[in-house]
């Protein structure tokens, strides 16, 4: 097992310090975590990154449900089996999401 691998499913979503534009985050999970990582009720709004194992395979963004994005590339569409990790900021403020996401996807993908 790689050391930046290594998923606890007890660990808990860390939270920032300030809460204004990132809520939460979590970074570099196993795909299968996605219904743990963001809880049955706090789905939030946000960015998401795929990793197909150490390379970054998607980046997206969600303005209603980050979980159920996440499952919806897990098991039904055109990345399923794609990718085997993935990193999620709960964004607080929507106006801001696409934005974010554009500097992300370009400058890694």
């Amino acid at each position: 097992m790689n050391k930046g691998n290594s998923s606890k499913v007890n660990e808990k979503p860390r939270v920032s310090d300030k809460s204004r534009l990132i809520k939460k985050f979590i970074e570099r999970r196993k795909w299968e975590d996605y219904k743990i990582a963001l809880g049955k009720k706090n789905r939030g709004q946000g960015i998401y990154v795929l990793y197909s194992d150490n390379k970054i395979y998607y980046i997206g963004l969600s303005k209603s449900s980050l979980r159920s994005r996440l499952r919806k590339h897990a098991i039904k569409d055109r990345h399923k089996g794609k990718w085997n990790y993935f990193s999620f900021y709960q964004i607080t403020r929507t106006k801001y999401i696409k934005d974010i996401e554009s500097v992300v996807s370009g400058k890694y993908l």
